[in-house]
């Protein structure tokens, strides 16, 4: 949801400040779902375009006949 986007938001902004003297570069997002608005992915696209900084998507799935979680990254 939004909510979760922008709660990863202050949090990296949050480790930038305190833990990697204000390098952006240090810190990068991952925001796992089983699905996404599409606000939340408008935004992460412009925010990629236009910050040059990404938050990675990953959507997962369970597969019951292999007991397994699958993740795969949303790509832009």
């Amino acid at each position: 949801t939004e909510e979760d986007l922008n709660q990863i938001i202050m949090y990296e902004n949050w480790l930038i400040r305190k833990l990697a003297q204000g390098d952006s570069q240090m810190v990068q997002s991952i925001l796992v779902g089983f699905d996404f608005q599409d606000k939340v992915l408008e935004y992460v696209q412009k925010r990629r375009l236009i910050e040059e900084k990404a938050v990675r998507l990953l959507q997962y799935r369970v597969t019951i006949e292999q007991d397994d979680i699958r993740l795969t990254e949303i790509e832009f």
